[in-house]
């Protein structure tokens, strides 16, 4: 995140439900029709939309953009190796154990590239913390195998186009971001983009 944008990585994530439905074909046997490509479409035209005036910047680095590129394969391939397989334990526990999983894969990278002495346990941080393992990490990924377990891959996935407009939202209402009105009028084919695909 340190050398690409917030923007690009959303628009870069927002191509999500164009691979997965591309993939959940052959891998999952879901049927793409022209009335869901056209929806996918033209969700991401919105998500464009939404995004095009914090994409001028064009000072994305290679790394930072490889990152992001693997983190839409990963997402993609966990969505798709879910809705394949399924788990028959509680999602919340299988939430938590994802979570420290992954949190123990990565705590030898976190040990040899940042200083533990620069770690300051203030409220401030101990709620920012608490709040992006139980409300981001356990709560949202409760909510999105929830959302797999009753939708087909393609259509659970086109709700992510709603990302970049929650955001401009959360932006507008928690820190006081304008939101131009060219933005506004990109959430229209994001809505119709997300009925096409989910009706």
């Amino acid at each position: 995140m340190a050398t690409v944008s917030s923007a690009f990585t959303a628009v870069i994530i927002s191509a999500n439900p164009l691979l997965t439905a591309l993939v959940a074909g052959p891998v999952l046997g879901e049927r793409l029709t022209l009335r869901k490509m056209a929806g996918l479409l033209l969700g991401f035209a919105g998500v464009i939309i939404v995004l095009r005036s914090r994409l001028a910047g064009g000072h994305e680095g290679l790394t930072g953009t490889l990152f992001v590129l693997a983190g839409l394969v990963a997402l993609t391939a966990g969505t798709l190796t879910y809705k394949k397989f399924g788990t028959s334990v509680d999602l919340f526990q299988a939430s938590g154990i994802q979570c420290l999983a992954g949190g123990l894969a990565l705590l030898p990278v976190a040990l040899m590239t940042e200083s533990v002495a620069a770690i300051h346990l203030t409220p401030s941080f101990l709620g920012s913390f608490a709040y992006m393992v139980l409300g981001v990490s356990v709560g949202g990924y409760t909510l999105w195998y929830f959302i797999l377990n009753r939708s087909s891959a393609t259509d659970a996935t086109a709700l992510h186009f709603l990302m970049p407009p929650l955001g401009l939202l959360f932006g507008w209402a928690l820190l006081g971001e304008p939101v131009p009105l060219l933005d506004i009028a990109g959430i229209v084919p994001i809505a119709a983009g997300i009925w096409l695909v989910t009706r």
